[in-house]
């Protein structure tokens, strides 16, 4: 019994840290549809989004092109929250928003959802469903 207390000790600390992750944003994001309002959900496979240590976050594009290789365009910025169920995000300075699904430098979301495989973000009447990549 000596043997197995410390076992289930370590076990027991696995299972906890499991637990914290749930509520990590951080990680390699994959949008898998926008919903809109009154208009058909729009599948997307080529936007991810990375949040890393909830301080930066990178905003990648992946382009395909006809006989062309494969391409991606990555933003950086930063992130905040502000309270816990809402997430802002601030595009460093050199950006481009013709790439972008939003226009503005800055944006805030309201976080519908986050699991350690699903996130979901919503800004006034668009929400964005992601699945950890």
């Amino acid at each position: 019994m000596n043997k197995l207390l410390p076992l289930l000790f370590v076990l027991l600390a696995c299972f906890a840290c499991n637990e914290e992750d749930t509520c990590s944003i951080n990680g390699f994001w994959q949008l898998k549809t926008i919903e809109t309002e009154g208009v058909e959900p729009a599948k997307i496979d080529t936007v991810f989004l990375g949040f890393q240590r909830g301080a930066i976050f990178s905003y990648t594009i992946l382009h395909e092109r006809e006989n062309e290789p494969s391409t991606s365009d990555i933003l950086f910025g930063y992130i905040d929250f502000p309270t816990a169920d809402c997430l802002h995000l601030l595009m460093d300075g050199n950006y481009d928003t013709g790439m972008m699904l939003w226009k503005d430098r800055e944006i805030t979301f309201d976080v519908l959802k986050l699991s350690t495989k699903q996130l979901i973000l919503k800004n006034e009447k668009t929400v964005y469903n992601f699945e950890k990549y």
